[in-house]
């Protein structure tokens, strides 16, 4: 009886030896994460402030939402509410602008760039994108202005770029980097984007304050049959903000036991 009691404590032992040791290689298999906020106050702050000039703040409403249907993600975007000039008793034109990436994410890969996404609902209203005087800033660098990419990238980065045009109806997509991540590679010696937008490994070892960055992006809406004088200008700041996740045990009996 004593011997059997041995056996099965032994036997036990070892199984619990090896899930345990299972439990570990999955832990050390689980990647880090990062959660990327976007700070709304601040965009509507300054959205505001720059309508109040225009006189425009009673025309206009905006509001940040988390988006609940394709095709824009489930992050954030800003929602702009405009009346229709040409029938004020209408329903009202809307745009939705987001930048993504947004929410949890791994620290890799890194983020090679940033996403503009454009939904243009209004059915009279036009939006423009001026890249040249959209901005990116990283971790409290200096601001560098962005660089739409494309099939067709610039042969010299001192050309300026062309305006974006976003349709009513028409939904945009397009991925940008900032001036300085573009290098000459190949035989061909074109411009190409070298290494990545945002290193989050990096990025994440920083102070807390400098843990930012953000895409400044400077757009104009306009009536569709209204002159150009009467295009309201608007530089939306889409800042963002770095929360690195607690590690929490993948294996609910280890986290069990760290929480102990």
């Amino acid at each position: 009886m004593t011997t059997d009691i041995l056996i099965l404590t032994v036997y036990f032992i070892c199984v619990a030896y090896v899930l345990y040791q299972i439990a570990l290689a999955q832990e050390a298999q689980r990647d880090d994460q990062v959660d990327i906020h976007l700070k709304p106050d601040i965009l509507m702050t300054q959205l505001a402030a720059q309508l109040q000039q225009q006189g425009r703040a009673e025309a206009f409403a905006a509001e940040v939402l988390p988006s609940a249907n394709p095709p824009l993600d489930r992050s954030p975007f800003l929602q702009l509410q405009i009346p229709n000039p040409r029938q004020p008793e209408a329903a009202i034109e809307t745009l939705e602008l987001q930048v993504l990436p947004q929410g949890t994410r791994p620290l890799q890969p890194p983020i090679k760039a940033l996403e503009v996404r454009v939904l243009n609902r209004s059915q009279t209203i036009q939006l423009y994108i001026d890249w040249d005087r959209s901005s990116i800033t990283r971790f409290n660098n200096q601001a560098q202005r962005v660089i739409r990419l494309s099939n067709t990238l610039p042969v010299e980065l001192f050309q300026p770029q062309v305006f974006s045009v976003v349709n009513p109806g028409q939904l945009f997509n397009v991925a940008v980097t900032l001036e300085s991540a573009f290098g000459r590679s190949g035989e061909a010696q074109s411009l190409q984007p070298q290494g990545p937008l945002i290193d989050l490994e990096k990025a994440i070892k920083m102070p807390q304050p400098l843990q930012i960055y953000s895409l400044k992006l400077l757009v104009w809406l306009k009536p569709v049959t209204a002159p150009d004088d009467q295009a309201i200008r608007l530089l939306l700041p889409f800042i963002f903000e770095l929360e690195v996740l607690p590690d929490l045990p993948a294996v609910p009996i280890l986290r069990w036991l760290t929480n102990r």
